[in-house]
């Protein structure tokens, strides 16, 4: 019988809903129209995080270019049951180090995130 322990780990992440999958061909073909390419360096905002489902999909199939960033901020972040399931997620993933996450209401954001960019 094969030692269990030297198996290489499988990823269980823990998605509850998939609110995300249907936006993949689109983000593709926007990428297609701007002529992008996955390797290019990309820096991506996205808005309304829930379980990281899309958050992992960006770091690990789309952010490629070490250079790469992502900027999430998401309202669900704000409750434990949701941020402990995200932080969880993005655990089992790599290229954490190309993402900053906010706690908050994305209108707050946007309003300062415009203000810091005027100054």
């Amino acid at each position: 019988m094969e030692d269990q322990s030297k198996l290489p780990k499988t990823l269980d992440f823990d998605f509850k809903v998939d609110n995300f999958s249907h936006n993949i061909p689109v983000i593709e073909k926007i990428l297609e129209i701007t002529d992008k390419k996955k390797t290019d360096k990309l820096d991506v905002l996205e808005i309304d995080a829930v379980d990281g489902r899309s958050t992992v999909w960006f770091l690990d199939k789309l952010l490629l270019n070490r250079d790469s960033h992502l900027d999430v901020i998401s309202k669900f972040l704000s409750e434990e049951k949701y941020e402990d399931l995200y932080l969880f997620n993005l655990s089992l993933t790599s290229n954490v180090d190309k993402i900053k996450s906010y706690k908050g209401e994305t209108h707050q954001f946007l309003k300062y995130m415009f203000q810091k960019i005027m100054m």
